[in-house]
């Protein structure tokens, strides 16, 4: 089934050359409703699962839709997806926490029965099931998260795609947990939930620092040294730091120690992004470095890569950063509050100048050299530049706290110009009006490539899209 035309409620398009308060309360309402769409959306997912298979339960986040036809794959194909597990835990956890889910009662149509539900019962239990999933899965993979776990068992599963690391070895799936399990820790006040996320945070920094994590499509230990790992877990810092800060503000003092750990612990990660793989003088930032030598990495094919959206989303996790910590920085590090926030504006508009295609869409990969988008085999031997829908959102969020923070109309265009590619792009009624996950960035037409996961995503649009209300709701305008 080809994806079907969106409905022009899903479109937005902004020619605005400036951010006036009637746009930010359009922006606002927009996004708000977006959200609501997307709780909607991944609760009719469950519901239609469990209605196909009944008495069956799914051993975690149920979202295994083909993002371009909208279609559940066939059960015998069906994984339960560490990424997703976990990005769905740590994000409904917040959202939950934050009230962002309403206690409202929503009737949804599925297969051609009407079920009502209430939307933040509805997901207060799926967080706990996916909790209990995601413990019993690390209980037979000795403490991991495996890349994929099988329906029938939530045992690891033999699928090839399966990631197996060594007893050292660290994949993005525990990255995730960081603050999967923080946020279920604070929703819950779980204590062994956030002595798990704790011990989870200080052994992924590690494996950063020493380069020991385990690409996901190589199933290989990475050889460069990539901001990546660093960068996401950062994110999974900042995350923390705001579900504690509205803990504090509804008189819970008790994670004051916790903060001030969780500030320490991204300080490294501050100096790498900005001051290592930032080059200043070429003005690019490099996605590897040598291990050895510490400069660009040169791929096997000649490429020096940039990844785009995995830029952007590191911008906009250490502008957030910023915020926690002192104004006066004796600790050493090169990079702090004062004189991060030029830095990361430079980064961002390297991106928003150098990351697109000519059509208008964020490339996967840029070569630095050419400065191109990188070509890749999509299937049965045709090769592209692919254009997920991830990174625009990530542009964009980072590109509004950026304009929020430091008032700079530069932002704005950023911002509005990976928002206009992301809603112009991406919407599909296939799957509710969310996004598409993978375009041709040269043709705009889906191609049948699931980024990292195969399941739909439940994190990063979402959290994107909050970053900016957040940004939003902070202006002055």
């Amino acid at each position: 089934m080809p994806r079907l035309p969106p409905d022009p409620s899903d479109l937005l398009f902004f020619e605005e050359p400036r951010l006036t308060l009637e746009l930010r309360d359009r922006l606002l309402a927009f996004n708000y409703e977006y959200q609501l769409k997307g709780f909607r959306y991944f609760a009719y997912l469950k519901l239609l699962w469990e209605k196909r298979h009944p008495g069956r339960i799914f051993p975690g986040l149920c979202a295994e839709v083909d993002s371009i036809s909208g279609e559940m794959r066939p059960l015998e194909e069906q994984r339960a997806w560490g990424w997703g597990d976990t990005r769905a835990l740590g994000i409904w956890c917040y959202f939950l926490m934050k009230g962002r889910i309403p206690n409202d009662e929503v009737t949804l149509d599925v297969d051609g029965d009407a079920i009502t539900i209430n939307l933040r019962d509805f997901y207060s239990d799926y967080c706990l099931h996916i909790y209990r999933c995601l413990r019993e899965r690390m209980e037979s993979c000795d403490g991991q998260i495996p890349f994929l776990a099988d329906v029938e068992t939530n045992r690891p599963s033999d699928d090839p795609r399966n990631l197996r690391p060594g007893p050292d070895e660290y994949t993005s799936s525990s990255i995730f947990s960081i603050n999967a399990f923080y946020q279920y820790g604070f929703w819950q006040q779980d204590e062994e939930a956030l002595a798990l996320a704790d011990r989870t945070r200080a052994e992924c920094f590690r494996a950063a620092h020493e380069n020991r994590f385990v690409h996901h499509l190589t199933r290989e230990r990475m050889y460069a040294h990539s901001h990546g790992n660093m960068m996401v877990s950062t994110g999974a810092l900042v995350d923390a730091l705001k579900t504690i800060d509205l803990l504090e503000s509804q008189g819970e003092a008790r994670y004051a120690t916790l903060k001030q750990s969780l500030v320490d612990t991204g300080r490294w990660a501050l100096d790498q992004f900005c001051g290592s793989h930032w080059d200043p003088h070429r003005q690019w930032f490099c996605e590897y470095l040598h291990p050895v030598t510490r400069a660009p990495y040169e791929d096997d094919n000649g490429h020096i890569i940039c990844d785009p959206g995995h830029t952007a989303e590191g911008v906009g996790f250490f502008a957030e950063y910023l915020h926690w910590l002192p104004n006066r920085d004796e600790t050493g590090f090169r990079f702090g509050k004062s004189n991060s926030i030029d830095v990361l504006r430079e980064i961002l508009l390297f991106v928003h100048e150098h990351g697109y295609s000519e059509p208008g869409v964020m490339v996967k990969n840029l070569d630095l050299k050419t400065m191109q988008g990188v070509v890749e085999s999509i299937h049965s031997g045709a090769q592209t530049t692919t254009a997920p829908w991830w990174n625009v959102r990530e542009c964009a969020a980072a590109a509004m706290k950026l304009f929020q923070l430091t008032g700079d109309p530069r932002m704005w265009e950023v911002c509005r110009k990976a928002f206009n590619a992301a809603y112009q792009n991406y919407p599909n009624r296939n799957i509710g009006g969310l996004l598409v996950q993978n375009l041709d960035a040269n043709t705009l037409e889906p191609v049948p490539i699931a980024p990292a996961t195969g399941n739909l995503d439940p994190m990063h649009s979402p959290r994107a899209r909050e970053r900016e209300i957040e940004a939003l709701e902070c202006l002055r305008i």
